[in-house]
């Protein structure tokens, strides 16, 4: 029988601009753990300009390396950013006349619910995906191609707390919405399908998901 492969896949990490800063330290250290699929997508052109801005001025800092070839032989690599964009759409006229705080949940529940869209378009292309916070400490380095749980399941969850509490309360587990893998097959194509459909353009997954 033929050997069931991985295939195309990434690690992905979304950010907004107030998370700029923890994305640029959780794509770093998957670069030093010897990661080469991972990738920052961002929500925002502010996002998109901070990122794009540090991988300038780490292309200008090599052409200056170049140019003392003794500082060179010292010099540590830099860290080139890949970085997709996935904006939010505009905030809908029902919320503007909100009080900040309310608004400041209802954009959150659109980035919940806008991340789904981008990892739907990539299985749908065909690639599998590591759904990641970006505030998620990776330890070690796992080839997830040579890995037989990667290759055998269709999604795997990480476990999450207790939320949300009643379904903890029945079932005694709940699994967390920022950490999953995804491979792109008909039936986890179907099942972020639901998800998508479930949410539309803002909601809690964490809860739709359990």
């Amino acid at each position: 029988t033929m050997q069931q492969t991985i295939g195309n896949y990434k690690i992905i990490g979304f950010t907004d601009y107030n998370y700029r800063e923890i994305a640029q330290e959780w794509f770093t250290r998957l670069d030093n753990l010897g990661y080469n699929e991972h990738v920052i997508v961002v929500y925002g052109p502010n996002s998109l300009k901070f990122f794009k801005n540090l991988n300038n001025n780490n292309n200008h800092g090599k052409e200056h390396e170049h140019e003392d070839s003794n500082e060179s032989d010292n010099a540590q690599p830099t860290t080139t950013y890949r970085v997709e964009s996935h904006f939010l759409p505009e905030t809908p006229e029902k919320i503007r006349d909100w009080i900040y705080r309310e608004k400041a949940r209802f954009k959150r529940l659109m980035i919940f619910a806008w991340r789904w869209q981008y990892i739907l378009q990539q299985l749908q292309a065909g690639t599998s995906i590591l759904l990641t916070d970006v505030d998620s400490i990776f330890d070690v380095h796992v080839d997830l191609s040579k890995d037989p749980d990667f290759v055998s399941f269709d999604v795997i969850h990480a476990y999450e707390g207790k939320y949300p509490t009643h379904v903890y309360e029945k079932m005694g587990f709940t699994v967390c919405g920022g950490m999953m893998w995804i491979r792109s097959t008909p039936a986890a194509i179907a099942f972020v399908q639901k998800i998508v459909d479930v949410c539309k353009d803002s909601c809690d997954d964490q809860v739709v998901i359990n």
